[in-house]
């Protein structure tokens, strides 16, 4: 894989309030959860419906409901979808090679490590296809404890330590899908990668990044560590709820899918934090629909999930007010199966001021990475660092 230094011509366009009631039509329509939309012939000449779905968050899903249209057929945006989908499914081939040999790490190394995001789904069921949830690379959880002789492992499997984002491989014919480049590469004298690795994890830095075979499909591992030293981003991921419920599965700590549920609204809620301009001129407004579809993977991946215990653990640790948020989002544009007095529940033991703006904030807006003002308010009174 080539490390590109150079960027295309940026492609400036916006995303549409249309698209994205469009996208949520197919989403729903995927999941079984409403009719076949209307084709909107309008998306074969709009590149910004296309800007919408070329990420892992939605290709897969937007390209099994649109296939079905004869419009979408052998069109541009067919032939574009295409291509992001075969790379993807390549990741999807080193991804899965990460994971079998975290599957043999317990054996030798006594470490069993916990599977963050997508992998969580993918391992709990063969209900989803591979190639309909991807993901750049693989999120871990382990002690801080267990870092050395993890590292150790990994570096015997020819892991190299970086601060990294990975690079598509290809120039799809509108714009480049990201600005990843290796920017960093640690010191390899056994002491000074202790002393490195001690400054990552006392630092500023929540994680480490591997990668292994980083020039062609590369396998990355992203390294998470419990307990987390970092007063904000402790009390902004709920990793001490992962921690605790979790079971085993072949030598993997799978999440519950309760405390998913958790991690997955949190997130949703921490992203609106983010924006970030790409170099080929785009902005990304890091809160997107993948979130909310996660919903729908826990319900079809979970006979029975105990909302009781949900709400529970969402206010024992502060968090019925982003839960209640991502819930009520999930029901009221997916028409997922989420009971209501579940959600009324969360309401009744959220801050009051944080549900009303909650309520107010436009969704639709957010899909189409905007801020309203209601986002606004909530991300600086609730989302940034005190």
């Amino acid at each position: 894989m080539k490390i590109f230094n150079h960027y295309p011509t940026p492609i400036k366009f916006k995303r549409k309030k249309k698209n994205i009631i469009f996208l949520l039509n197919l989403i729903k329509y995927f999941f079984e959860k409403g009719k076949k939309p209307k084709f909107d012939k309008n998306i074969l000449k709009d590149q910004s419906f296309f800007s919408l779905i070329r990420t892992t968050d939605n290709i897969a899903i937007a390209h099994e409901s649109l296939i079905k249209y004869k419009q979408y057929q052998n069109s541009w945006l067919h032939n574009e979808v295409k291509n992001y989908l075969d790379f993807y499914k390549k990741k999807e081939e080193s991804n899965s090679k990460t994971i079998k040999l975290l599957n043999e790490s317990n054996k030798k190394i006594n470490i069993t490590p916990i599977i963050l995001k997508e992998y969580n789904y993918k391992l709990i069921s063969k209900n989803i296809k591979n190639f309909i949830r991807f993901s750049n690379d693989i999120d871990i959880l382990i002690k801080k404890s267990e870092l050395f002789r993890y590292d150790n492992f990994l570096r015997k499997n020819n892991f190299l330590l970086n601060n990294i984002d990975i690079e598509i491989d290809f120039k799809p014919s509108l714009s480049i899908d990201g600005n990843f480049i290796l920017n960093k590469k640690i010191k390899q004298g056994e002491q000074l990668r202790k002393r490195e690795l001690i400054k990552k994890i006392e630092g500023n830095e929540k994680d480490l990044t591997y990668i292994k075979n980083p020039n062609k499909n590369p396998q990355i591992i992203e390294v998470h560590f419990y307990p987390n030293n970092y007063k904000y981003f402790k009390n902004s991921t709920p990793l001490e709820i992962i921690y605790k419920n979790t079971y085993n599965k072949d030598n993997l700590k799978l999440i519950k899918p309760e405390a998913r549920i958790l991690y997955d609204a949190n997130h949703f809620f921490i992203h609106l934090r983010f924006r970030r301009t790409l170099k080929n001129g785009l902005n990304r407004f890091l809160c997107n629909l993948k979130r909310i579809c996660d919903i729908e993977f826990n319900l079809k991946t979970q006979e029975k999930i105990n909302w009781e215990k949900l709400v529970f653990l969402a206010k024992k640790n502060n968090i019925s007010p982003h839960v209640y948020g991502y819930l009520m989002i999930g029901k009221k544009y997916l028409n997922l199966d989420i009971p209501q007095k579940i959600i009324n529940q969360l309401k009744k033991d959220s801050n009051f001021l944080q549900t009303k703006i909650i309520d107010n904030i436009n969704v639709l807006s957010v899909f189409q990475d905007k801020r309203d003002l209601f986002t606004t308010i909530y991300i600086k009174k609730y989302l940034m660092p005190k």
